[in-house]
């Protein structure tokens, strides 16, 4: 079986522990389905070692079913094996790894492009109540202001860095902004002022991930939204928050409100805000 022999060395090395070799064998796998576009044997064929791999106990194994499933995505047309995508994207994203995470949002950009607004619907209930849910550590202790000046926060009776303790709160917001990219324009009427409130929390937000991720999903908003009244309607509110993006004391924070900033700058119709800044 020439097909099977060709990807079973590729689909052994998306089981390997280390990573470049999983990364190895995805890039290789990528390459040959771009160069030689799949038939529908050599579809059915990976599919089921898609499959093979979600029913892993390995976080690795896991990792790489949802990084080959986008692949494999931009070529198949199996409804039921999207059903079963989308259901193993459900359970996945709150994964204690965050890699499988990572991955399984991936698979949702690659779901929106092939699917269009229907995924947002699908997982917009769970997204948004998972970045709220976990938008505090649930204790009600206020932070030691000595603590939290050395990167540190009073949780309970533990001292805890800023950037631990949320969950499953960033990765949350990489999903959301990966099924906005992927969604592109008719994302749009789905804008709405309860979404922004969600998305503009997480710019304030004391993990700097949070905020960075934030900003990266303000720019996803800005760069489809260009022709929307309803941008153009709330144009003032996110140039104040952009503003206070680009003087944060992070690095990363302000790259990210930075490259927010100028996709809002090339979008909006109306120049005169650039006096804003």
């Amino acid at each position: 079986f020439i097909m099977a022999e060709v990807f079973a060395g590729w689909i052994a090395d998306l089981q390997d522990e280390k990573h470049l070799n999983r990364q190895r064998g995805l890039k290789l796998l990528a390459v040959e389905l771009k160069k030689n576009t799949p038939t529908n044997e050599t579809l059915s064929y990976l599919i089921e070692q898609d499959q093979e791999l979600m029913g892993s106990s390995s976080w690795e194994s896991l990792q790489s079913a949802f990084l080959l499933a986008a692949e494999l995505l931009k070529y198949s047309t199996d409804n039921v094996w999207m059903k079963q995508i989308i259901e193993h994207c459900h359970k996945n994203l709150e994964n204690k790894e965050v890699r499988v995470r990572l991955a399984a949002s991936e698979c949702l950009k690659q779901l929106s492009i092939s699917q269009g607004i229907s995924v947002y619907v699908e997982f917009k209930d769970q997204l948004l109540h998972m970045i709220t849910d976990n938008f505090e550590r649930g204790d009600d202790d206020e932070p030691n202001p000595a603590v939290e000046s050395a990167g540190l926060v009073k949780h309970g009776t533990d001292l805890m860095h800023d950037t631990e303790g949320w969950k499953f709160l960033e990765t949350s917001l990489i999903a959301l902004r990966l099924i906005i990219e992927g969604t592109g324009e008719a994302f749009v009427p789905h804008l709405t002022h309860s979404l922004l409130e969600i998305i503009f929390r997480c710019l304030h937000h004391t993990n700097r991930f949070v905020r960075e991720g934030g900003f990266f999903t303000v720019t996803a908003l800005c760069s489809l939204c260009n022709s929307s009244d309803i941008f153009q309607g709330i144009a003032m509110e996110i140039a104040k928050q952009l503003a206070v993006g680009l003087a944060d004391n992070w690095s990363q924070v302000r790259y990210a409100a930075s490259v927010a900033t100028r996709t809002f700058m090339q979008n909006v119709q109306d120049k005169k805000i650039v006096l804003f800044f």
